[in-house]
């Protein structure tokens, strides 16, 4: 009887040290993406890119956009660009409108 209970329990311990091993969490798509925010300072047509001046710093980033996207950005516009790291090609840009504060 302790011989089978001990295999069971050797057994049980074994096979939640496996799942453990291979229950890792998959990478989502989105947590290599990089949110940029803030003003577009340029925009270059011709190259298909856009500067941004990130809010709260002096930052700024020139990013990529599709052609179709590239017409109807303006300069002052405030957008939201996803990018993958290590990347400049924006996966999505969307014009944001700035959040007015409570009275």
């Amino acid at each position: 009887m302790k011989r089978t209970l001990i295999a069971v329990l050797t057994v049980a311990a074994l096979t939640g040290f496996a799942t453990l091993s291979f229950a890792q969490k998959a990478q989502s798509p989105k947590s290599n993406m990089e949110s940029v925010k803030g003003e577009i300072v340029s925009v270059d047509a011709s190259n298909n890119q856009v500067t941004i001046k990130e809010t709260g710093s002096n930052t700024q980033k020139t990013v990529s956009v599709e052609p179709k996207a590239i017409s109807t950005l303006k300069v002052g516009e405030q957008v939201r660009a996803k990018v993958k790291s290590g990347s400049t090609k924006a996966e999505s840009i969307k014009v944001v409108t700035p959040k007015k504060g409570k009275k």
